[in-house]
């Protein structure tokens, strides 16, 4: 319906306006009414003729008028303006319930917009990733957390993102479905997640050099978007997604280095999303709260662990109260709005994965670094020299060091025979780098 079809019960709810003005011994002075909508919503607002009212404005704006006005509409939403003139707002009509299931959208709305679901106003919420940034995410067991997870992690990859993932139970991103996708291995374990943030620290130290070489007039980049602007070469976005984070956050150094991530990484171009099933005040410090702007929160067990996902008791309350999977409470620049995420299906998962270039195993860096083994050190891996040729990137002694033994524990570089001897590049390693084989 066209908001121009609620015209004639808007001039009736005028009319009921001045009855009830009359009813509370106020005079009828209305100077206009406007007829609007809003996120879904279509709202009268009624404006009174102050200059012909002669009586304080307030008698017009008591809770006994506004009572009368809603019992008079048959129970419609009043509620007083003063801010622009003294009016009411009255609510025609609202959007009916959201539906249960929404498909996720077909088409994804356009580079770095991740699709959310819809509002309760059936407004289409859509994120770009400069709003959506840091993401925290809360739900019980078969609440719609997991589906959220895919949808924004195919999002990611549809753009080009280079992708790490974790998961302790292997269950949200088994490896076998993912590994084809992903930067990394999914990290499963403690250890692995930690090698992983290991990984992801490098490359944003990299990054901070890079942006230092963009400089102009001795100002870096101020963030990705600006550093692609003017370099030679692109810099593809990083998300590090954590499924069932609660069960890496008290092992000893991981808190801190995903928290790190979360603090530093906006302008490096790495984005972060935690999920779990119950959230503690101690897993996510006050402190780190704006480091996290976008919260979803699906039906939880307890308002625990609503409040910390939402930053606050009475949303987190509600969400122990939520009835269809997929339903959750959204805040997002200090607003909640209930929605209902969408759905990613079966067949649109399938679909995606085939359009989906699987990413090399090695980044940029990694095939550089090989690169110049195999150019400049007839194959020889030595740490020492790596380290000092790339060090104008950032690139240290200990990080090519780590990147040397995650190689060799592949069977990426041979073993050395003895202590003097140095690790060198194998034909799959070559070949990763975009090599052929010696012999080809």
């Amino acid at each position: 319906m066209t908001i121009q079809s609620y015209a004639a019960e808007a001039q009736y709810v005028v009319n009921r306006v001045r009855t009830a003005l009359q009813d509370c011994k106020r005079k009828p002075m209305i100077r206009e009414s406007v007829l609007t909508e809003f996120m879904g919503h279509i709202i009268l607002f009624v404006v009174l003729d102050e200059v012909h009212l002669g009586e304080p404005v307030s008698l017009y704006l008591a809770e006994d008028v506004l009572h009368q006005i809603s019992t008079l509409t048959n129970g419609k939403r009043v509620w007083p303006s003063n801010h622009n003139g003294a009016r009411y707002g009255i609510e025609i009509s609202r959007p009916g319930p959201l539906p249960s299931v929404i498909p996720f959208p077909q088409d994804l709305p356009g580079n770095d917009i991740f699709p959310i679901g819809m509002a309760s106003s059936r407004t289409e919420i859509s994120l770009p990733i400069q709003r959506l940034h840091n993401m925290l995410i809360g739900g019980s067991p078969e609440s719609g957390k997991s589906n959220l997870l895919e949808g924004v992690v195919l999002t990611a990859l549809q753009y080009g993102y280079r992708l790490y993932l974790a998961d302790p139970e292997e269950h949200t991103f088994a490896p076998e479905a993912w590994n084809d996708f992903t930067a990394r291995p999914v990290a499963s374990s403690p250890a692995a997640l930690a090698e992983l943030l290991e990984t992801i620290k490098a490359e944003l130290e990299r990054r901070q050099a890079l942006f230092h070489q963009a400089a102009q007039n001795g100002v870096p980049p101020k963030d990705l978007d600006a550093y692609n602007a003017v370099a030679k070469g692109r810099l593809p976005r990083l998300m590090l997604v954590v499924d069932e984070a609660n069960s890496y956050l008290d092992k000893s150094g991981v808190a801190d280095a995903i928290f790190e991530l979360a603090r530093r990484g906006r302008k490096w171009g790495a984005h972060l999303v935690l999920a779990g099933h119950n959230w503690r005040a101690a897993d996510v410090p006050r402190s780190l709260s704006a480091m996290f702007p976008t919260r979803i929160c699906f039906k939880v067990d307890d308002d625990t662990s609503g409040g910390v996902v939402l930053g606050s008791r009475e949303y987190g309350a509600r969400a122990m109260h939520l009835r269809h999977k997929g339903r959750a409470i959204l805040r997002q620049n200090g607003g909640f709005f209930t929605v209902q995420t969408y759905l990613v299906g079966e067949e649109l998962k399938q679909n995606w994965r085939k359009d989906i270039k699987p990413p090399s195993p090695l980044g940029d860096l990694e095939k550089r670094l090989v690169a110049y083994a195999l150019e400049q050190m007839e194959g020889k891996f030595k740490v020492n020299q790596l380290a000092q040729a790339f060090s104008g990137e950032g690139v240290t002694n200990y990080q090519v060091q780590k990147l040397a033994e995650r190689f060799e524990a592949r069977g990426w570089l041979t073993h050395p025979q003895h202590a003097t001897d140095a690790r060198r590049v194998t034909d799959e390693l070559r070949s990763l780098a975009g090599f052929q084989q010696i012999g080809e």
